[in-house]
C-alpha cells in the first residue's frame, strides 16, 4: 500500500528561500514594528469593548436611523478590524521568526480577508453620512489588498525585492487604515446600537 502524500497548495513554496526571510527581515525592524504595532495597536474597533451608546446630549427621542445594509456592513466592516489587526501581528511574527511559510500564509490570509469585506464598502459610500469613511477606506483597503499581494506572490516566485517592496506598501498602507480606524470604530458603535434598537 502506497502511503498517503501530503497535498501542498501549489502556489506556496513547498521549500521557501531563506534569503527571502532574511532580505525581509533587514526592514521589517523598521517597517512592520513601526507600521503594524503603531497604526494597530489597542483594541480592535469591532470588539466588545466598542462603544455602542449615542452621545446622549441633544434630542435623542427620534433618532434617523441608517438603511438596513449600510448597518449591516458598518458592523461587518467593524468586526473585520480584528482580523485585520491579527494579520498584522501575524506578518510581524513571521518575521521575526524568519518564517516565509507562516509569512505567505499570514499575507494570504489577508488579502483573503479584504477581499470578502470589500463588497461592503459600497454601502457605505452610497449613504452620505458614512460616504467619506467609505472613501478613506475604500483607499486603505485596496492598499492593504495590494501590498499583501505582493508580499505573498514574491514569496511564491522566490522574490526577495518583491518581498521588501511589498512590506513598504503595507506599511503606507497601514498609516491609511490607522487614519479611518477611529471613524470606522464610531461608526460600528453606531451601527449595533441601531441594530439593538430596531430588534427590539
Amino acid at each position: 500500500m502506497t502511503a498517503r502524500r501530503r497535498w501542498v497548495p501549489p502556489t506556496r513554496p513547498a521549500s521557501p528561500d531563506r534569503s527571502t526571510g532574511v532580505a525581509a527581515r533587514s526592514v521589517l525592524g523598521l517597517l512592520v514594528a513601526a507600521a503594524f504595532a503603531a497604526c494597530v495597536s489597542g483594541a480592535p474597533s469591532g470588539s466588545p469593548g466598542s462603544s455602542a451608546t449615542p452621545d446622549p446630549s441633544g434630542p435623542v427621542a427620534k433618532p434617523t436611523f441608517w438603511p438596513t445594509t449600510t448597518i449591516e456592513a458598518t458592523i461587518a466592516l467593524g468586526a473585520a478590524d480584528g482580523e485585520i489587526w491579527k494579520a498584522g501581528v501575524d506578518l510581524r511574527l513571521a518575521a521575526d521568526t524568519e518564517d516565509v511559510e507562516a509569512m505567505w500564509g499570514a499575507a494570504d490570509g489577508l488579502v483573503t480577508l479584504l477581499d470578502g469585506i470589500l463588497p461592503n464598502v459600497p454601502r457605505l459610500q452610497a449613504y452620505d453620512h458614512l460616504a467619506p469613511l467609505g472613501d478613506q477606506l475604500e483607499r486603505a483597503y485596496g492598499a492593504l489588498r495590494a501590498g499583501a499581494a505582493l508580499v505573498r506572490d514574491s514569496i511564491t516566485g522566490g522574490d526577495p525585492a518583491g518581498v521588501v517592496s511589498g512590506f513598504e506598501q503595507l506599511a503606507v498602507a497601514m498609516q491609511l487604515y490607522g487614519d479611518a480606524r477611529q471613524g470606522l470604530s464610531d461608526a460600528a458603535g453606531q451601527a449595533i446600537f441601531m441594530k439593538r434598537t430596531l430588534v427590539k
